[in-house]
C-alpha cells in the first residue's frame, strides 16, 4: 500500500525504528511511502520513499543519507541553513530537482537567494508539470525568498 502525508512519515519511522529528521520528514511527507514493491507509472519497480534500482535493497537509511550528502556537496552552506530551508532543499534534492538546476545551486552558493528562487522556477517541469510538482517547487522558492528576507532584516 502507498501511504501519503503523515501516514507515510509514520511508516518510514517505523521501518527505521526512530524519528525522522525534519528534512527527511518533509521529503517523506511529499514523496509518500510504499510498504511493498510496486510498479510506478513508468513500469519501474519502486519501494519505500520512491526508491528504485539498487536503492530498494540498500534501505531507507542509506537512501536518505546518500541524498543528504549530495545536498551538502551541492550547497556549501547547507548545514548552516535554518531547518525550514534545509527541509525544502532536501526534498528538492531527493526528487532530483536540485541536481537538475546547477544555476540555482551556483546562485545559492553565491548567497543570491532571491535570484536562486527565481531560477529554480525557471524550469519546464514547473511550467508544464502537475500541480503537485509545481507546489513542491514553489515551496523551495518560497523558502529561499524567506531566507533572503530574514538575512536582510
Amino acid at each position: 500500500m502507498i501511504l501519503h502525508g503523515q501516514r507515510a512519515v509514520e511508516a518510514a519511522e517505523k521501518e527505521l525504528g526512530r524519528k525522522l529528521k525534519a528534512e527527511y520528514r518533509r521529503a517523506c511527507f511529499l514523496e509518500g511511502y510504499a510498504d511493498e514493491v510496486y510498479l510506478d507509472t513508468k513500469g519501474i519497480k519502486t519501494y519505500g520513499m520512491g526508491q528504485t534500482g539498487e536503492w530498494i535493497h540498500k534501505g531507507l537509511a542509506a537512501t536518505l543519507a546518500h541524498h543528504e550528502i549530495r545536498a551538502i556537496q551541492r550547497l556549501r552552506d547547507y548545514t548552516k541553513f535554518p531547518e525550514y530551508l534545509r527541509a525544502e532543499l532536501f526534498q528538492a534534492e531527493y526528487r532530483g530537482d536540485l541536481g537538475l538546476s546547477p544555476v540555482t545551486c551556483s546562485l545559492i552558493n553565491s548567497r543570491q537567494y532571491r535570484a536562486a528562487a527565481n531560477e529554480f522556477l525557471n524550469n519546464s517541469e514547473y511550467r508544464t508539470g502537475p500541480q503537485s510538482i509545481r507546489n513542491r517547487m514553489e515551496a523551495v522558492a518560497l523558502a529561499l525568498s524567506l531566507y533572503d528576507r530574514a538575512r536582510e532584516a
